[in-house]
């Protein structure tokens, strides 16, 4: 019996082997006529394993495609570089941080004025003290240059805000401290004028709120500069938006391509000629179709291309 129990076997097999094939065989055959219906397109992680003109076509299509796309996804360097995602309290308190170190010196400063004050006024009511006036003259000489170095310190935390948060386009001139005799009478104009300012910052509850006003007029102007620069650019948009939709239709013919025109681009393909490809779909696109009645056909292309943009625009631009 083991001879005929042994032939069984090798029958059951080559049976099993030859299932097996057949069913490799099949699946083959389904995975070619799968990949017959794909777009004309390959990955170009394996642009070696085409002929030197396709991978000519394919990488100006790349290289196009990416120019294009870095035109839609531009941002306003003011977009870069504050976000619309941080809260209005987490800006205020990011200012106050980056001016703990100027508030400090501002107190300071004005503490140093009120000593100077304090010490004129004592000399000015003693009317017996030796060498009064001289005294006096150096006492005024040092509330004048304690105000000058005040309202010079409060100057530069003043300016170096306002063009932190892009509300003054002028960079704040250096902190000149102590502060040259020939600009000391105009620091104290300026003491003078910003005197209620002065009040605000050296409070720091009070600082906080300004801080925090300054921060919502810098949202507010970014709004309206990014917003006029979004749509000064709008029609450059639109034709980048255009380039983008027939680099995508080359990727994949819509089957509203006919087939003459489907063979001229793949023969420009293989010859490496990316925009003739580009010419052939803007020159089908450019001949006027036949439109169903119900619709006038003045409209349908316009329509089309506005569904077309709305839907790119939903999506998210990358590369």
């Amino acid at each position: 019996m083991r001879p005929v129990a042994q032939k069984s076997e090798a029958r059951e097999a080559r049976r099993a082997f030859l299932s097996q094939r057949e069913h490799t065989d099949e699946t083959k055959s389904e995975r070619l006529r799968i990949q017959k219906r794909l777009p004309s397109i390959v990955p170009f992680k394996n642009l070696g394993r085409l002929s030197p003109g396709l991978q000519i076509y394919f990488q100006d299509w790349k290289t196009e495609m990416q120019a294009a796309r870095a035109i839609l996804n531009a941002k306003h360097p003011l977009e870069k570089r504050y976000g619309s995602e941080v809260s209005l309290d987490m800006q205020t308190e990011d200012v106050m941080k980056m001016m703990r170190q100027g508030w400090v010196k501002l107190r300071r400063a004005n503490a140093l004025v009120a000593d100077a004050r304090k010490a004129l006024n004592e000399l000015e009511e003693q009317k017996w003290e030796f060498f009064r006036k001289r005294k006096i003259s150096e006492a005024e000489k040092t509330l004048r240059e304690a105000l000058a170095q005040l309202a010079e310190i409060l100057r530069y935390l003043v300016e170096f805000i306002l063009y932190h948060l892009g509300l003054s386009n002028q960079k704040p001139a250096p902190l000149q401290i102590p502060v040259p005799v020939e600009q000391e009478m105009a620091r104290q104009d300026y003491l003078e004028r910003k005197a209620d300012l002065l009040k605000t910052l050296l409070d720091e509850t009070a600082c906080r709120d300004w801080v925090k006003d300054r921060c919502r007029d810098a949202e507010h102007k970014r709004a309206r500069v990014i917003a006029q620069w979004h749509e000064d650019r709008a029609p450059e948009v639109e034709k980048v938006q255009q380039i983008v939709m027939q680099l995508e239709a080359l990727a994949r013919l819509p089957r509203r391509i006919p087939g003459e025109v489907r063979a001229r681009i793949e023969t420009l393909k293989r010859r490496g000629d990316f925009q003739g490809t580009l010419n052939e779909v803007r020159l089908f696109d450019d001949v006027p179709r036949h439109q169903p009645e119900e619709q006038p056909a003045d409209r349908m292309p316009s329509q089309r291309s506005e569904r077309i943009r709305e839907s790119h625009q939903g999506k998210k631009i990358s590369l």
